[in-house]
């Protein structure tokens, strides 16, 4: 169906674009040649596609008996969370499954980030491999910092300063730029199912969040469903642990957009007992 709605627009390669200039769409098109759609991705697990529209080529979808939805792209935003005692990881570590102990050993996590800084000692060895989204390639290089962060608290195997679970593996996906906005959240986490098998994973960690506050459940009915809830619960039917943080606005009445989904974890943070605070409380900034 994607390919049948594309042949009736004129479509330019955004990738191509991409490796050419570095302008914007409105400025990137080929002379003499009128544009509707500059196209960047295509899904696998579900007739639909992403990029950048013109007026004209907007009228021509809507136009479209093939098109069930248009909608705009629901930028997200990089979020931080902290850390290992204060949720008794240390204590989990001990304790062991068919003689093996808690440590994530055998278990691998997708992390939808900034990307990773694969080369850092403390997570060199836990790192299997990844995809850009921004920049198109197979190098999810850090150019953030956020995403290495949050690898770091996951799977960091420095002897001081210990990962949640320091011997899994993880596998990243670049959605996000080195401002920390990120519009490729979706396509992430259908990478990540496409490649489940050849990683065995069994998580995808998403700290990443808007700016809405949701006090309920904020799944859609079909067909206006976003593209985000689609593969959330496509990853839960392939037993893959959707893992997303709450935001940090403060909220006691809601969390924000993807940890509002049925199906996905919200995960907060706690206090760690400094500058006042009391440990293992709800800080104040967490939403809930």
């Amino acid at each position: 169906i994607e390919e049948d709605v594309l042949s009736k627009l004129n479509v330019i390669d955004w990738k191509e674009i991409q490796r050419e200039k570095k302008n914007k769409p409105e400025t990137s098109a080929p002379e003499n040649k009128k544009v509707d759609f500059y196209l960047k991705y295509k899904y696998s697990l579900m007739p639909a596609f992403t990029g950048y529209v013109t007026k004209e080529g907007l009228e021509k979808l809507k136009d479209n008996p093939n098109v069930e939805m248009v909608y705009l792209d629901r930028p997200l935003h990089i979020l931080l969370f902290e850390s290992v005692p204060l949720i008794n990881a240390t204590e989990v570590w001990k304790k062991q499954f068919n003689g093996t102990n808690l440590t994530g050993k055998g278990q691998t996590i997708c992390v939808i980030d900034t990307g990773v800084d694969y080369t850092h000692p403390a997570l060199s060895s836990s790192y299997l491999g990844g995809y850009d989204f921004v920049n198109m390639d197979d190098d999810p290089t850090d150019d953030n910092g956020h995403g290495t962060y949050v690898a770091g608290i996951i799977t960091s195997d420095n002897e001081t300063y210990k990962g949640v679970a320091p011997n899994a593996g993880i596998v990243v996906v670049k959605a996000c730029d080195s401002s920390g906005s990120c519009s490729e959240t979706a396509k992430g986490i259908e990478w990540c199912i496409d490649n489940a098998h050849i990683y065995k994973l069994s998580v995808i960690s998403i700290s990443l969040g808007g700016e809405t506050n949701y006090s309920s459940y904020c799944d859609r009915s079909p067909p206006f469903v976003p593209l985000e809830q689609n593969y959330t619960n496509e990853a839960t039917k392939e037993n893959i642990s959707v893992i997303v943080a709450s935001g940090n606005n403060g909220w006691e009445d809601g969390v924000t957009f993807p940890a509002c989904f049925q199906n996905a974890t919200p995960v907060g943070s706690v206090n760690d007992g400094s500058e006042g605070t009391t440990a293992d409380e709800i800080s104040s900034f967490s939403n809930r």
